[in-house]
């Protein structure tokens, strides 16, 4: 999957923040907002599915481990789980019309690595996904490379409010953090952990 605009991106942010540097003279990159409404947020959605394709095409095995507490239970899982795990990473999407008004997409270039970030926040507290980060390594020849995807929401069900830390790693594994919390009762954390590549 191809990127152009966001290596394109990240280039003018070098090229506009060359000098930029601490007093120590180390890089520290160069962060922009680019909250504008008709900007077009990253397309996790897409990004997400094109993993879950890849893994369908290849018939790649794909292990799951769900941990509570000291219990670690490991298990093979097939497709169809696998599609329900993953799709906790675009839904809801923030690129939807009635979202994305809520959302502030944030770019930070890091020159020494290189890599580009991008940060999608709200203010909104009764949104789901509370902050979004795409970590890319940009290629303006190539295909531009995502590195990681990591999200944190929050949301409540009945009287149970549910946090949670999702990251995925391209190409390798996610894992999802959940911890919950009932109103008159014990906070309880677990923690799945998906790969499809043996790590």
């Amino acid at each position: 999957m191809k990127y152009l605009q966001y290596s394109i991106f990240l280039i003018l942010l070098a090229a506009c923040n060359n000098n930029q540097t601490t007093k120590t003279g180390a890089n520290q990159g160069t962060a922009i907002d680019t909250a504008n409404p008709n900007v077009d947020f990253f397309p996790v959605a897409d990004y997400i599915k094109s993993q879950v394709h890849m893994v369908d095409s290849m018939q790649l095995p794909i292990m799951k481990t769900s941990i509570v507490g000291k219990d670690s239970v490991p298990s093979s899982i097939k497709q169809e789980e696998f599609s329900k795990i993953a799709a906790e990473f675009y839904t809801p999407d923030i690129s939807d019309a009635g979202i994305k008004k809520d959302y502030k997409e944030t770019a930070f270039a890091d020159q020494s690595i290189p890599s580009v970030t991008f940060t999608y926040t709200t203010k909104n507290p009764s949104l789901e996904i509370q902050r979004l980060d795409v970590l890319i390594k940009p290629d303006p020849v190539q295909s531009d490379k995502v590195r990681t995807i990591y999200l944190e929401k929050f949301f409540e069900k009945g009287d149970t409010s549910f946090s949670q830390k999702l990251f995925w790693r391209a190409d390798k594994n996610c894992q999802i953090i959940t911890t919950t919390q009932p109103k008159n009762g014990v906070e309880v954390t677990k923690i799945v952990k998906v790969s499809w590549s043996g790590e």
